[in-house]
């Protein structure tokens, strides 16, 4: 593998899972470091549709531009403390398939919210905040 430049290596699996080794140059020595160190994980998703990708620990932002109307959604790339941000305006709160919202969510019908969901391992809860 010493032979080969980076750009001829395969790319990896995604998402990563945090434990990836990748080399770094500090202080003009070389050293190892994991991915999960490095928290620059995020992504823009200009149309979720109705899945939402947690493939993210700095965050997925969803449809910014313009408020997805969906009521129903199911999740993928599920990482430890994945978590995506939804703008949404919708007249009965949205589900989750896999998550349960906080007791006490925030849901405000046909108003501009931010749908917050966080994989917190065992379980992955969302809630709503109003803009």
């Amino acid at each position: 593998m010493a032979d080969k430049k980076i750009s001829e290596l395969n790319s990896a699996s995604l998402p990563l899972d945090g434990n990836e080794q990748i080399a770094i140059v500090q202080d003009g020595v070389t050293k190892k470091v994991e991915t999960q160190e490095i928290v620059i994980l995020t992504k823009e998703t200009t149309d979720t549709t109705t899945i939402l990708d947690l493939g993210y620990i700095g965050g997925n932002t969803c449809n910014m531009l313009s408020a997805n109307t969906s009521t129903s959604y199911t999740m993928t790339n599920l990482v430890l403390n994945g978590n995506a941000t939804i703008l949404i305006n919708v007249s009965t709160e949205p589900t989750i398939t896999g998550a349960t919202p906080l007791t006490d969510s925030g849901f405000v019908a046909d108003t501009d919210q931010l749908m917050n969901v966080k994989n917190y391992g065992v379980f992955v809860k969302y809630y709503f905040l109003t803009l």
